[in-house]
């Protein structure tokens, strides 16, 4: 296969290889190209291939050598070779909106060898290696933006802008962002409720950043499909009294429904699309979300005794445990990750609605999951330790921050590392970003959020551990300034650096500017 693009400026003739080549101080990169095949609801990865550029004149000849239909290639053009190769090592791949963002459908056969789903039962046009068109935004916004905080290195935030624009780009009249997701790929056009809700928060973040209106405006719209019914976008189920399940995707391959329609009520996507009301109505941004908000809070406490089992466990979704029984938790083991992941949205929810009936139901689900890693049945270090602060947050009992701590220091003990900034698309409370960087030696550091006019980091090491917490400045006006950091537990501060002994609280003192809202 071979194409060519047209470039400016003046270039000598060359054959590119890895190491990339050009004039004026600039350097042509080829990275792995990726090679799909079609079928009939779309490409599925075939072979990853070096791919060879030519320069000619003015005009860049890619060639690849590789089974399939196409490949998609992303070529970098840079001054920085050693920055930009810093950064796309740290990125995952391919990357979502730089790439066509293709990943192999790992939940269906993850389902199929759990037993979940037979593989006989699959359509046919469901392959191995079948990938989707995932633009939903949070990889960017997770890991671009941590390390664009962190480091500073132009690279991401080119990376970042490039995420805000290719969402706006890709969005429809009802704010809805189209994802060819295979379980739900009879259709072509599909939406999914962890989709809008990735592209709210990121273009949010996206505005945070950089200050530009249209993301502000970007990120409003995404909320709209919520209320718009299929096949116009997501919509949500009606189950009375004003009451909204909104739903996972508006199609999918399960459904008894003719045309795919989902009624399958997944509990964690649901949520996704209430905490975002919710988040846009505690800022400021939207009045009539938080209408919307408390209609699906409503229905998750109307069927909370669906959803949530006596011992705490939150089910994934009503069709899941129609299937699979009450254990579902010890069949799949993934469902784990996925009630604790909606205890955590659930408490979000709850703590900035003052809703205590939400709170109680989440909570419950969360010590549930505590109890479980502590006495050896579950893994979940990450998700158990992300709940715990947000109930200390909420509480600020020390029984509950000794429960944090514990897990931290357990995963620190089984070398499972749990780092949780402040400022991805599911950390923090209001999102914090205050960089607070590993320098030297090991830690476990999670964001609990503000809380009595400071922020609060939990924090863990073995020994010999520093962490140094910096200011913090955007391009739209939005800062932080560190006044003073208090460190209660054992650790010691010195100037901006603390030293870990053991477990620890870390207080950050911080002035905080935040850009001005729409």
């Amino acid at each position: 296969m071979l194409g060519n693009v047209k470039l400016s400026g003046t270039f000598r003739d060359t054959v590119v290889g890895d190491s990339g080549s050009g004039s004026s101080g600039c350097m042509i990169i080829p990275l792995t190209a990726y090679c799909y095949s079609e079928n009939e609801v779309g490409p599925y990865l075939i072979s990853e291939v070096k791919p060879e550029l030519t320069i000619t004149s003015n005009e860049l000849w890619v060639k690849f050598s590789g089974e399939g239909s196409y490949c998609d290639v992303l070529i970098t053009v840079t001054g920085d070779v050693k920055g930009l190769t810093s950064a796309l090592g740290k990125l995952p791949k391919p990357l979502p909106l730089l790439y066509g963002g293709f990943f192999e459908d790992g939940l269906i056969w993850a389902l199929v060898k759990a037993g979940y789903v037979k593989e006989s039962e699959l359509p046919n046009f469901i392959k191995p290696r079948q990938a989707y068109y995932w633009v939903r935004g949070d990889v960017a916004n997770n890991v671009a933006l941590s390390n664009w905080i962190e480091t500073s290195n132009p690279v991401f935030l080119d990376l970042l802008i490039f995420a805000y624009e290719e969402l706006l780009s890709r969005m429809n009249e009802y704010g809805g962002v189209k994802v060819s997701y295979i379980t739900a790929a009879r259709a072509k056009d599909i939406y999914g409720s962890p989709q809008q809700s990735y592209v709210f928060n990121t273009l949010l973040r996206g505005f945070e950043l950089t200050g530009d209106s249209r993301y502000l405006k970007g990120a409003l719209k995404a909320l709209e499909c919520y209320n718009v019914q299929p096949p116009g976008c997501l919509g949500y189920i009606d189950l009375g009294n004003g009451l909204k399940w909104f739903r996972w995707g508006n199609r999918h391959f399960l459904s008894t429904d003719p045309q795919g329609w989902e009624n399958l009520m997944v509990l964690n996507t649901h949520l996704m699309a209430v905490l975002s009301f919710t988040e846009a109505y505690v800022r400021g941004l939207c009045s009539e979300c938080v209408k919307h908000a408390l209609s699906g809070v409503e229905a998750v406490v109307r069927l909370s005794h669906e959803f949530q089992r006596n011992d705490g466990y939150l089910y994934y979704s009503l069709y899941s445990k129609a299937h699979m029984g009450e254990n579902e938790d010890d069949k799949y083991p993934p469902y784990r990750g996925y009630s604790l992941l909606s205890s955590r949205l659930a408490l979000k929810a709850s703590i900035y609605l003052n809703h205590d009936e939400l709170y109680s139901i989440a909570k419950k689900a969360c010590l549930m999951g505590y109890w479980n890693v502590i006495n050896g049945k579950w893994s979940e270090y990450e998700a158990v330790a992300r709940c715990l602060s947000l109930l200390y947050n909420k509480e600020g009992n020390s029984d509950l921050l000794s429960k944090l701590l514990n897990i931290l220091k357990i995963a620190y003990e089984k070398g499972v590392r749990v780092i949780v900034n402040g400022y991805g698309v599911e950390d923090a409370l209001y999102a914090q970003y205050q960089p607070a960087t590993l320098i030297q030696g090991n830690a476990q550091l999670i964001y609990v959020g503000p809380r009595q006019g400071r922020l609060l980091i939990a924090a863990y090491s073995g020994g010999g551990a520093r962490i140094v917490v910096r200011n913090y400045g955007s391009l739209s006006g939005h800062g932080v300034t560190v006044r003073g950091i208090n460190v209660d537990g054992r650790g010691s501060v010195s100037g901006n650096e603390i030293e870990l002994q053991g477990e620890a609280l870390i207080s950050v003192e911080e002035n905080i500017v935040k850009p001005a809202m729409l």
